[in-house]
């Protein structure tokens, strides 16, 4: 298969004093790493124009990995005598239509070697080719850059000879319209087993949740949908039906229907008719027949970004406009127009890396994963769940105290709470770290300015804060380092405005740290709580395993305390994270310290509408960035085990609250109120009394 992206550039770019090799080795290893990083499968050109007598050719010195990636590296050495002097300017044009026309790539782009490729504008490129991914060679869709796939979508499928697709409900459709001409979207689509086979209504909506388009579906029918304004942007539509939720006995997806043919036309499309013996036969066999839409073939053509704008030393086109424009400007007449880029010369060229394609890679590992992967989900999805007990089975059972006595010398332990419009929450946060007791305590509450009431709290309890303030901040992660910056704890720990600490936590938290000095960070079980403190799961997870945790992050930020000497070794929390900087920092403590998952609960996580994970569906893509930058690979192959633990972990969970089985920190089973662990302090004033009918231990 052809590149996605050829990458262009020559020695000619760079008239500075020094070593040509140095500085295009450094060019070169950079630009792979770009693209490993943001997987764009490329191809790196080096056109090696008058090269000085004193250096060696860049195939014998430059250094590079040899391992096969997404980029591929190509040396095309032109030798002096090959080409006629000319001005700078017009031997800079040949040197790149050197490697234009020699490019495989289905965009090029030529870039000058004076600096290096801008990391942002990588990562805008790999997300226009993500974007696409998900379409494949003859599938509903012409796979050239206007229509690609998000979420909501299952993999394509044949009937007979033709494809289609099932979607689930909010089936994500990107659209970059390849001209102001494509101004309807038309869909072949057929109700499936996810609304009973119709009728249904098919909501279209845009990236917003407005309403484009409703119509009804009854059977299989083509609906256009008219493009909205996109101002040369993209444009994304979701296509929700009604009535979903049906499944077939042996098919676990939500097939709610099927679209058998997409594409972008200049005016609505009127389906194709068929003739009777053809509407017979399709009947009878139940084969989806023709398509009701004709086939569309688009030109490709780049996005135009600012990104793109912003970098004049660069530029990127279709490799068949290039080709059609013969590459930038050569000859003002008396060459032969076929001769540009040096076509008749047959030039010297070595491949230094190889590019391997992640599909073909991958394919058989995929299936192997398959064939073994189903019988293995069946092995997991046969294994007994407990139903999660009715509330009120197990009231009257709590585990006991652990009843330590006070260390004489407490570790003093700093926590933050990072804080932005979460006032109906973060009074129960607060009083779960403060009802604590704990003599040694250093708490610093920082809010981003909010108009809930927040600042009113904060002033209720500013006797016995450290630290807090309430002003504008860069996020969560900006709060949080900001906040450690004004405590001076050597154990550390942030709490989430939404969260909570369970009783007892920090004194154990201060003993076993203690007496485990070779441990650098612990975290524990999770209990899941709701808006209003009900308990309604857990989380009991395994044994610290280095190499499990790193790939699936399964580490209760909320119970999680660790060294400052560890926090410092690791740099800290990275700010550029918004979401996964809890996950960034546990594996850097996981490679450089020791962590310890304890067998008790050691706070709770809050579930609801407004948290940020419980917004995120799937992995969020600053995952996939603490995988790149930490070096952490992910193959097909682990998704097996991946597979196992989620499973296992559900299972044990269950068990654990069916079975009124009960660990310090919480109750037994689920659908109580957390603030009865505490003895009804989270919401009543500090007293360390309880009614004498209360006879559970705390």
């Amino acid at each position: 298969m052809e590149p996605y992206l050829s990458i262009v550039v020559t020695s000619l770019d760079d008239s500075r004093s020094g070593g040509q090799s140095d500085r295009i080795e450094f060019f070169s290893k950079r630009t792979l790493e770009q693209c490993r990083r943001h997987r764009i499968q490329a191809e790196l050109i080096i056109v090696e124009w008058r090269r000085p007598d004193n250096e060696a050719p860049f195939a014998e010195t430059l250094r590079l990995p040899k391992a096969p990636g997404p980029c591929a590296v190509r040396v095309i050495e032109v030798a002096s005598d090959v080409y006629q002097p000319h001005p700078n300017a017009l031997e800079h044009a040949i040197a790149n239509n050197v490697g234009i026309r020699r490019s495989c790539g289905r965009f090029v782009l030529a870039i000058d070697m004076r600096d290096p490729l801008p990391d942002e504008l990588m990562e805008f490129i790999g997300g226009q080719h993500s974007r696409y991914s998900s379409l494949e060679r003859d599938d509903i869709a012409a796979k050239d850059g206007s229509l690609g796939l998000g979420k909501g979508w299952y993999w394509k499928e044949l009937d007979g000879s033709k494809p289609f697709r099932w979607f689930n409900n909010d089936a994500e459709i990107s659209i970059q319209p390849p001209g102001d001409s494509a101004r309807v979207l038309a869909l072949d689509i057929e109700p499936g087993p996810g609304v009973n086979m119709g009728p249904t209504t098919l909501d279209v909506l845009d990236g917003e949740g407005s309403k484009v388009l409703s119509v009804r579906l009854a059977n299989r029918r083509v609906v256009n949908i008219p493009v909205p304004n996109h101002n040369g942007l993209p444009v994304c539509l979701r296509l929700h039906v009604s009535d979903t939720g049906h499944r077939r006995t042996s098919d676990s997806r939500e097939l709610n229907a099927r679209v058998l043919r997409c594409g972008l036309y200049e005016a609505p499309m009127v389906a194709r008719t068929w003739n009777v013996p053809q509407r017979i036969w399709w009947m009878l066999t139940g084969r989806a027949g023709s398509s009701l839409l004709p086939e569309v073939k688009c030109e490709g053509k780049w996005l135009d970004s600012p990104l793109v704008r912003a970098h004049s030393d660069l530029t990127i086109l279709p490799r068949t406009e290039w080709l059609g424009i013969r590459g930038f400007p050569e000859f003002s007449g008396g060459a032969h127009p076929d001769d540009w880029g040096l076509g008749s010369d047959d030039l010297k060229e070595t491949r230094l890396v190889e590019r391997v394609e992640e599909g073909t890679r991958r394919l058989r590992a995929k299936v192997a994963v398959d064939l073994i992967g189903a019988p293995l989900v069946w092995f997991f999805r046969s294994i007994p769940r407990p139903k999660l007990p009715d509330p009120g089975t197990f009231a009257p059972l709590i585990a006991s105290g652990e009843g330590f006595a006070p260390l004489e010398n407490p570790p003093k332990i700093s926590i933050v709470t990072p804080s932005y419009h979460q006032g109906h929450f973060l009074e129960w946060t607060m009083r779960s770290v403060l009802e604590q007791g704990y003599a040694n305590l250093e708490y610093v509450v920082m809010d981003g300015g909010s108009k809930d009431g927040t600042s009113e709290i904060l002033s209720r309890y500013k006797d016995r804060l450290h630290y807090s303030e309430s002003a504008p901040d860069e996020g969560q992660a900006d709060a949080v380092v900001r906040g450690f910056e004004h405590t001076t704890g050597e154990i550390m720990a942030y709490l989430n405005s939404d969260d909570l600490l369970a009783p007892g936590a920090l004194d154990f938290v201060a003993r076993y740290l203690t007496e485990h000095p070779e441990v650098d960070a612990i975290y524990s079980h999770r209990v899941f709580i709701d808006e209003q403190n009900i308990v309604t799961r857990y989380w009991i997870l395994p044994p610290h395993h280095r190499w499990m945790m790193e790939r699936w992050d399964y580490i209760p930020q909320e119970t999680c305390f660790w060294r400052r000497r560890t926090y410092e070794k690791v740099g800290g929390i990275d700010k550029s994270f918004q979401f996964a900087l809890d996950y960034d920092l546990f594996v850097r403590f996981m490679r450089e310290g020791r962590m310890e998952r304890v067998n008790r609960f050691l706070g709770a996580f809050r579930e609801h509408p407004s948290s940020k994970t419980t917004q995120q569906e799937g992995a969020h893509p600053e995952v996939d960035r603490v995988y790149a930058e930490r070096g952490i690979h992910i193959s097909d192959w682990h998704r097996l085990p991946q597979l196992a633990q989620y499973e296992l972990l559900d299972v044990r969970s269950r068990k654990f609250a069916a079975r009124g089985k009960i660990l310090p920190g919480a109750l037994a089973g689920v659908g109580y109120d957390y603030n009865l662990v505490w003895g009804g302090r989270l919401t009543g004033p500090h007293s360390s009394f309880r009614s004498s009918a209360d006879t559970r231990r705390i």
